[in-house]
């Protein structure tokens, strides 16, 4: 795996197993990869060469015939705080329902509203959130998966002490690239738009759709849609 994520050479083999036909990125395959160079031992994170991975990604996406790759990017990261967002809603509208909001016993309506934030700090820390704990088991899936994969990378010393360096380098060198600064804007712009239409939606009383059947950007260039969603 870490030879594949960071060998020129073999970035075809990369990208036909990351990607799907229409360009969009199977997320938890890339995610397996990502784990598997990271957990390999004397043959792996000593010879993962992280930055090179982080290079060859980035060279990749931001290239001009990956429209259609930056596009679906785009509209997956909006697909996932779109997701957060109405979930975390959900969630503190039925604890505002439930009840008054006071902190009275183990299960208060004050601590259930924290518990996200709490969650977040501890698995930040490094402690995987405890699937018994009534508090974690009432968390929106979203919550749950963004809990699981900051402890996943706390719990790796090595991969965490390489990978901080790497997205400051990433950061430094390619935040200055006209290509990613109008990425970060579209990003920023198509953000915007699905909350305005939530907003919408909300204020008519209309029901809220899941978020990958509010418009996408890449359908409105013209690019193929997926059949399902990129989570394998």
């Amino acid at each position: 795996a870490s030879r594949v994520l960071s060998d020129p050479q073999l970035q075809d083999i990369l990208q036909y197993m990351v990607l799907t036909k229409e360009k969009t990125i199977r997320w938890q395959r890339l995610e397996g990869l990502l784990g598997s160079a990271a957990s390999t031992g004397a043959a792996g994170v000593s010879s993962w060469d992280m930055s090179r991975t982080g290079q060859l990604m980035g060279d990749y996406i931001m290239a001009p015939h990956n429209r259609d790759v930056r596009d679906n990017i785009i509209d997956d990261l909006t697909d996932l705080l779109d997701t957060l967002g109405i979930e975390s809603a959900a969630y503190l509208a039925a604890i505002i329902a439930a009840g008054p909001l006071d902190n009275s016993g183990g299960g208060g309506a004050v601590q259930r509203a924290l518990a996200p934030v709490q969650l977040t700090a501890a698995a930040l820390q490094g402690d995987a959130p405890n699937e018994e704990d009534p508090l974690v088991r009432e968390q929106p899936q979203s919550v749950r998966n963004i809990l699981q994969r900051l402890a996943m990378l706390r719990q790796n010393p090595s991969t965490t002490s390489s990978a901080m360096p790497m997205l400051q380098d990433l950061a430094l060198t390619t935040l200055d690239r006209p290509e990613v600064q109008q990425l970060l804007v579209e990003t920023a712009s198509h953000l915007l738009e699905r909350i305005t239409t939530r907003a919408i939606r909300f204020a008519f009383f209309m029901p809220q759709p899941k978020a990958r059947d509010l418009p996408r950007l890449a359908s409105r260039r013209g690019h193929a849609r997926p059949e399902t969603p990129p989570s394998n």
